[in-house]
């Protein structure tokens, strides 16, 4: 199976004058890169096993596992984090399960307590575009308090549509094209938090979120804090370092 992942420990610190660290610049002990060619999968339970690094190249001192990342850099939130992971399982027939999220670990050098979180990548959002009466995605529509992202996205793939766009905080639309209409100005103008997920943007006034409905099989993501790390976990058990695959039973290597 010709799986590409790579992780990250950010070695040496930055200095900037928002992010610069509060002691000279020193080599992290914990630093290190691995590139994975190959990694171990349980055929039963489709779970990674990500402390196997038999199959993988490796630069600095420490092997560093399978989808996890961190550094020694970020002094607050609000840096951005310089370890660096990715998972690409292009070629192959499995996308990362939804039962797994990414759980942030460390600390920050601070009086007050302070929670990071992993920066993951979202490689299906399009953009912002303006919307009208003749709608910039015509062919299916629903709305609710329930609508947020995931569920727009899952909702037009399920129809067979390649777009999906959300508007006006829980309306989610389908469509072939996203060329009707041209893109916003800004992307700040698709600045309405989903009814079910206020983290989460969903279009804007006259405004629409696209997103390409069709299956990502790369992830990529950065943690860090003073130090910090990132892990796979499942979301039932966030503490418990693991990562599930989920195998999709219409990609063309698995046909007769």
């Amino acid at each position: 199976m010709g799986v590409q992942a790579e992780g990250t420990w950010q070695a040496l610190s930055r200095s900037t004058a928002a992010c610069a660290d509060l002691h000279p610049r020193q080599l992290y002990n914990a630093s290190g890169r691995t590139e994975y060619t190959r990694v171990r999968l349980n055929v039963y339970t489709l779970i990674v096993d990500i402390t196997d690094t038999r199959f993988t190249n490796q630069i600095g001192p420490n092997k560093i596992n399978y989808a996890t990342a961190g550094d020694n850099f970020a002094i607050s939130p609000r840096c951005i984090p310089m370890g660096i992971f990715k998972v690409d399982l292009t070629g192959t027939p499995f996308i990362v399960s939804e039962t797994v999220q990414w759980t942030w670990s460390g600390k920050f050098p601070s009086s007050s307590p302070q929670t990071g979180s992993a920066l993951i990548s979202n490689t299906s959002y399009v953009g912002c575009f303006l919307d009208t009466n003749d709608r910039l995605l015509p062919s299916a529509h629903i709305t609710g308090t329930y609508v947020n992202v995931e569920y727009c996205i899952k909702f037009c793939n399920s129809r067979g549509f390649p777009f999906a766009g959300l508007q006006n905080s829980s309306d989610c639309f389908c469509g072939d094209s996203h060329d009707r209409n041209p893109r916003a100005k800004s992307e700040s103008e698709c600045n309405l938090p989903c009814t079910a997920n206020r983290n989460e943007m969903c279009g804007g006034i006259g405004r629409m979120s696209v997103y390409d409905t069709g299956v990502s099989q790369a992830i990529a993501g950065r943690c860090g804090g003073y130090p910090g790390r990132c892990f796979p976990a499942l979301k039932t058990s966030p503490s418990v370092p693991s990562l599930q695959l989920v195998l999709i039973r219409t990609q063309p290597c698995l046909q007769p």
